[in-house]
């Protein structure tokens, strides 16, 4: 052993490292081969520096896991609390309603659902939250001024919404850190896709595809796509109306009714029942995502038929209906004469957030649309689609689409749901036989 260690410090080698020796130096002496230990230590530092970070880069993932993970659940549930909401204007105000209608006039009247209802309130508030209450907060404050003050301005309170919390409320909720708003639409307001499961009762459906996809811009559209109106709508009506016979529409342009879609990969055949969604449009042939994103804010469908509501035709509510949509269903608007009077008019009603009509569909066709006799005695005698008041339009709606966007944290949550309003003494679907009668049904629903 002695041997070796003599060689190794000849050759300038000590514990296996290479050495410097000094010249004339005594490798035996103590302290001369410090250099080892300062070895030693750099590598000790450097392996407790990449233990110290590897702990703090897994201590930083583990933490955003956690926060990601919390703002999930918290988006989750505070998107529920949105959709509470909504739910209670809804069915509140669907109460109000019934209970007006069986009230004698002036104070009861017919139900309408408008820009006036009660569900449109949430429509007009900005994304509740912190933010929120302390404008609201400012508002109060700033309506006492008013009060002391004389003055007929409200100051800044764009929404007029001061007052409207207790004190002790608004100090918990502004305690609320994340934010939701919420939008409510008609569902009535569109054109009901699900009508056309039906031979009998499609028709009237199809002659409003027909009107929608034939408006002067959207011809020209669809022309681009070397499509017709009557084409499209058509082959629409033949991937959903239930019947075993594979003969299409001749307007379709097709074949047949499944031989356009046995060529896809993978093929597949006629659905022959409601869509679930508006995207499930895309499997007919010639639609894509130009089409889609035109038509589809004007279609819908919900609610769905089963039982004996499939004999039933769901209208167009006249009150929430797109302006571009109506004008497409009575092109009788877009005559010179009759354009400036329905814009000025359809105006005033929005600004008043009134009802188009509060039960005279006749003469609101009349005045607001041009409609005339003529036109409903050429729709009679067949020269044209039956665009009727009693068949396709009424003034209220029992299906409602409920949005709610929230955002926690780094995260936004996108809540949908389809929710439809039934009266108490409604017996549809079992109602008789439920525990709980509750006043709306849930549709669908997806958290995003």
């Amino acid at each position: 052993m002695d041997g070796w260690k003599k060689r190794w410090a000849a050759m300038g080698v000590k514990w296996g490292f290479p050495m410097q020796t000094p010249t004339g130096g005594n490798p035996d002496k103590p302290g001369f081969s410090k250099g080892i230990s300062l070895l030693i230590a750099l590598t000790t530092i450097a392996m407790m520096i990449t233990m110290v970070s590897d702990l703090i880069v897994t201590s930083s993932v583990n933490l955003e896991l956690s926060l990601n993970s919390r703002d999930q659940i918290r988006g989750e549930y505070v998107a529920k609390s949105g959709f509470n909401l909504a739910l209670f204007l809804i069915t509140g105000g669907y109460a109000v309603d019934l209970k007006k209608a069986s009230l004698p006039p002036p104070i009861g009247g017919k139900p309408t659902d408008s820009a006036a209802s009660t569900w449109q309130m949430l429509n007009d508030f900005p994304p509740l939250g912190a933010n929120m209450v302390r404008m609201l907060k400012a508002g109060t404050k700033q309506e006492k001024d008013k009060k002391k003050k004389d003055k007929d301005e409200i100051g800044d309170d764009p929404f007029h919404l001061g007052g409207f919390l207790a004190e002790k409320t608004a100090d918990q909720m502004a305690l609320f850190e994340d934010q939701f708003s919420i939008k409510i639409t008609d569902e009535a307001g569109k054109i009901n896709l699900s009508n056309l499961i039906n031979v009998r009762i499609g028709q009237s459906t199809l002659d409003r595809l027909v009107a929608l996809f034939s408006c002067p811009a959207e011809k020209e559209f669809l022309e681009s796509k070397n499509l017709q109106p009557q084409e499209l709508a058509y082959r629409i009506f033949d991937f959903i109306r239930m019947s075993t016979d594979d003969a299409p529409s001749p307007e379709s342009g097709l074949n047949s009714r499944s031989d356009a879609y046995k060529e896809k990969v993978p093929p597949y055949s006629v659905k022959a029942l409601p869509l679930d969604s508006v995207e499930e449009l895309h499997l007919i042939k010639g639609w894509d995502d130009d089409i889609h994103a035109v038509f589809a804010p004007y279609l819908t469908v919900y609610p769905y038929l089963r039982g004996e509501a499939v004999q039933e035709i769901h209208k167009i509510n006249i009150n929430t209906a797109p302006k571009e949509l109506m004008s497409c269903l009575f092109p009788s608007v877009l005559k010179n004469e009759c354009y400036e009077n329905y814009m000025r008019k359809r105006k005033e009603l929005d600004d008043n957030k009134s009802p188009i009509t509060s039960g005279d569909l006749n003469a609101t066709l009349k005045d607001l649309f041009c409609y005339t006799e003529e036109e409903a005695k050429a729709a009679q005698s067949g020269e044209k689609a039956p665009i009727t008041p009693d068949q396709w339009l009424t003034d209220k709606t029992t299906v409602l689409r409920v949005v709610v966007e929230t955002k926690t944290g780094n995260q936004s949550h996108t809540l949908v749901a389809i929710v439809r309003r039934i009266a108490p003494q409604d017996k549809e679907f079992m109602r008789d036989k439920q525990e709980v009668k509750r006043a709306y049904e849930i549709l669908s629903w997806q958290l995003l």
